[in-house]
């Protein structure tokens, strides 16, 4: 069964004037800032060197478009790199599943501390007690 539908919300949920003003203050500074900005500001230049480069001498036109290679160059390196570590671990994890070399390598090492510790108490049985030997 459904709820109710009400036509007026409960006396708790009307926000109080306080919450009414940030609410108006947040608008005005998603919506009205962003706007005004977009509308009243010109023609915008990322640095001097750039603007510069806009000329329509062709050596600068290049050295422009050099500097804009470079900055997608600096962008784009930290996100190759970690895509490159991260398939190479990946490929190396599957690597190591395929080959079933993990589980041979851990049945052997259990093997091994499995030996180690039934020559330990055998060693231990055979011993004579430190106890034993002072009290003769």
């Amino acid at each position: 069964m459904l709820p109710p539908i009400r036509l007026l919300p409960n006396a708790a949920a009307i926000p109080s004037p306080r919450r009414r003003a940030w609410g108006r203050l947040l608008v005005a500074a998603f919506v009205v800032l962003p706007l005004s900005l977009a509308l009243t500001t010109g023609e915008a230049w990322g640095c001097p060197t750039c603007k510069d480069g806009m000329v329509a001498d062709d050596a600068s036109v290049n050295m422009a478009r050099g500097y804009f290679y470079s900055i997608l160059l600096m962008l784009a390196m930290p996100f190759t790199l970690a895509s490159c570590f991260g398939m190479y671990v990946w490929r190396e994890y599957r690597r190591q599943e395929r080959s079933g070399d993990s589980a041979a390598f851990l049945a052997e090492l259990e093997a091994q501390q499995a030996a180690r510790r039934r020559s330990l108490e055998a060693h231990l049985e055979s011993a004579p007690t430190a106890a034993g030997s002072n009290a003769t």
